[in-house]
């Protein structure tokens, strides 16, 4: 048996050792920002490995979203195709228009370098496009008028205006109109308006059982007296609701992502 005074030196001999260890080891941690907390603790030499949290998780697409700069075209009018494609948490990505596949099977729509062109166009015409990227598809559609429409209406702003808001009545104040089913707005010069919830509008529309706005924020919007607060988002083909009682604020709840939308 070792006398005792040398097992004491051995122990005393052991403790230092692991205490200085202790001291030296260095410890390194590898996360992800931005997801629920996963990684790997690690000594300074790599014997000891503890692994923490869960996997990291991957984003699936499910679904193609295509849009157009704008709704309609008259002959030799050009407009610029985008798309985006949304993931299954419902976040999107903008991808190259040269990565889709546009078809169109209407001869009076040609589609080159990720703009569609009007040509020869002889009457009103909805013309559908067919876009493809990465296994997804989706349709787009495009009203063609003719030369002639343009002309007989002159492209008057002010007037669509009031085609569109057919109800509206003048106000005390000079140029502010309210209608009974979207509200106060002012009529101002070069076609636009500005409304007192939604802020500047450029209405184009000539119908007046619906409105085509486009919105700096939001491009273009569509909807009706029978819809409204409902409004339709050309952009991603996602539904909207108006939450009046957010105002100041412009709240939207969007009623594909089940989720809120705040614009300037």
């Amino acid at each position: 048996m070792w006398p005792l005074f040398d097992r004491f030196n051995v122990i005393s001999s052991v403790l230092s050792i692991c205490f200085f260890s202790f001291l030296n080891a260095e410890v390194s941690h590898v996360g992800f920002l931005g997801d629920a907390f996963h990684g790997v603790y690690r000594d300074s030499s790599s014997l000891v490995v503890n692994r923490v949290g869960f996997d990291g998780e991957y984003t699936v697409p499910s679904k193609l979203i295509v849009n157009s700069a704008f709704p309609s075209l008259y002959p030799q009018e050009r407009s610029k195709l985008d798309a985006r494609i949304r993931f299954d948490d419902d976040s999107t990505s903008i991808i190259p228009s040269s990565e889709v596949s546009w078809l169109s099977t209407n001869p009076s729509l040609l589609i080159e370098n990720g703009f569609a062109s009007a040509k020869n166009v002889d009457s009103i015409t909805r013309v559908s496009i067919n876009a493809s990227s990465s296994g997804l598809s989706a349709i787009l559609f495009i009203r063609l008028k003719p030369e002639s429409s343009n002309i007989s209406t002159g492209h008057d702003p002010n007037q669509s205006i009031e085609n569109a808001l057919f109800d509206s009545v003048n106000m005390r104040q000079a140029g502010w109109k309210n209608s009974n089913w979207f509200g106060n707005y002012f009529e101002s010069d070069g076609g636009w308006m500005y409304h007192q919830y939604h802020g500047w509008l450029f209405p184009i529309t000539k119908e007046s059982s619906s409105l085509w706005m486009w919105s700096p924020a939001q491009k273009w919007l569509w909807t009706n007296p029978k819809l409204y607060p409902h409004i339709f988002r050309h952009k991603d083909g996602d539904w909207l609701y108006f939450i009046k009682q957010a105002f100041p604020r412009k709240a939207y709840f969007n009623q594909s992502s089940k989720k809120l939308e705040f614009t300037e």
